[in-house]
């Protein structure tokens, strides 16, 4: 018979490196904290099993937090919704009998979504800041983050310490009233005169620089988002909504929007206490300031273009103003 050669001797395949002990040790966290504990990784003396009990105790700590919070999250969530199904039965039944299209069923529901959120977000609002037990410190910060967040471009808050602002701020809110638009709902209309401060909550709004003659159609100047303000100049007695660029203007919905609107009136209340007596006199500035333009420019024969902070652009015989931050600034 045939004899075959032996041939060389089989090499059992090299071991794979053991891993990092860093990814041991995450690895280890991680079945304890899930609780599931496969056995291949175990302390081998006294001090690893000690630091296993104390990992095996902060690990039932942060399994219950987590499941505690996570039901906290559901509960409210069930409560919200429950809410707002509260809120839609009062339409169900219409929109069926009159059969209404899906379209705009599907609409209604989004604007009554909207509506509720934006109404939660203020109320909160409003909860934290008149909750006395709160420290006096920690309202004034919730205060000065509003006016980081929606109160930041209104003119006769910038340039004042920050307290000031964060007091008044709050002020403002609590005499506030939350209005709120449909795509293309007029906000406000150069027809009427300005007589309220608004600022934009969420949404987007147009601004519209009417057309003088009826076959021109109006022509969007630009798009105010969240922190935009308008109407602010009515405060030192311009009646033009669009005061502060120096002209009349129509400002549209564009979406679905909520405005945050305070009166005149009011504002000047607050600005009469005498913690808040650099606003005033911020005020009593551009006050000034406009009377004196405007006698000017009527002399002149041209309609007022100008508001607050705003500083002369020369140009032409006749003076044109336009709003910039330094003027603004140095109120």
């Amino acid at each position: 018979p045939v004899q075959l050669a032996p041939g060389p001797p089989r090499r059992r395949p090299a071991a794979p490196p053991p891993p990092p002990p860093q990814i041991v040790c995450y690895y280890f966290i991680f079945t304890v904290f899930c609780t599931v504990g496969f056995g291949d990784v175990y302390p081998v003396n006294t001090a690893e099993r000690l630091f296993c009990i104390a990992l095996f105790v902060a690990g039932v700590c942060v399994f219950s937090t987590i499941i505690a919070e996570t039901t906290d999250v559901l509960e409210e969530f069930k409560r919200e919704k429950g809410e707002m199904s509260r809120r839609m039965e009062n339409y169900q039944v219409l929109l069926a009998d009159c059969r209404v299209p899906v379209r705009l069923h599907l609409k209604i529901r989004e604007w009554l979504r909207f509506q509720f959120s934006q109404e939660r977000v203020e109320s909160k609002k409003r909860e934290a800041l008149s909750d006395y037990k709160l420290p006096e410190e920690f309202r004034l910060a919730i205060a000065k983050s509003l006016v980081d967040d929606l109160f930041a471009q209104i003119p006769f808050l910038t340039g004042v310490p920050d307290h000031v602002r964060g007091g008044f701020a709050a002020e403002l809110l609590f005499r506030s009233t939350m209005l709120f638009f449909t795509p293309g709902s007029i906000v406000a209309s150069h027809r009427e005169p300005a007589d309220r401060v608004m600022i934009v909550a969420a949404g987007s709004v147009d601004v519209f620089h009417p057309s003088r003659a009826g076959s021109q159609p109006a022509r969007r100047m630009r798009v105010f988002r969240r922190g935009d303000v308008f109407g602010d100049s009515a405060v030192i007695g311009d009646p033009r909504w669009g005061g502060t660029f120096g002209v009349e203007a129509d400002f549209v919905a564009r979406e679905n929007c909520s405005i945050v609107v305070f009166r005149v009136e009011d504002v000047a209340d607050i600005a009469s206490q005498l913690e808040f007596r650099p606003v005033e006199r911020k005020i009593d500035v551009g006050r000034l300031f406009w009377e004196e333009c405007a006698e000017e420019l009527a002399a002149e024969g041209d309609p007022p273009a100008f508001s607050p902070g705003w500083s002369p652009d020369g140009g032409g015989g006749h003076h044109h103003y336009r709003l910039t931050p330094s003027s603004v600034a140095s109120l």
